[in-house]
């Protein structure tokens, strides 16, 4: 659990980090719900990988679910990842040109020497 401050507010920096690629799983039943996330096997397959299982009482659960789809569904959050996705997207395009520039031009002088 996370320590609370002198506010009274948890202090979400001291909660341990686990990066997951996606949900694996999901358990439910009437108190408790279980989520378990997955990371990509390094060997391609479909089926990710158990890193976490999280257990959540099933009306926080609940409530977690509409508090998300407030979020995703706002104007703002959708702008936000847009523009976000762009950036990438031409980060990506920008690198990928370089890199064919670069590689016609150490073809080019090869042919040439």
């Amino acid at each position: 659990m996370a320590k609370k401050s002198e506010s009274g507010i948890a202090n979400l920096a001291t909660a341990p980090m686990i990066y997951v690629d996606q949900l694996a799983g999901i358990l439910s039943g009437p108190f408790v719900t279980r989520l378990t996330f997955g990371v990509q096997d390094e060997h391609g397959g479909d089926i990710p990988r158990a890193a976490v299982t999280v257990v959540i009482p099933t009306h926080s659960f609940i409530s977690l679910i509409r508090d998300m789809e407030k979020t995703i569904g706002s104007d703002g959050f959708q702008a936000q990842v847009g523009t976000a996705m762009m950036s990438v997207a031409r980060s990506i395009s920008n690198a990928s040109t370089a890199k064919t520039v670069a590689l016609k031009r150490s073809t080019t002088k090869t042919k040439q020497g």
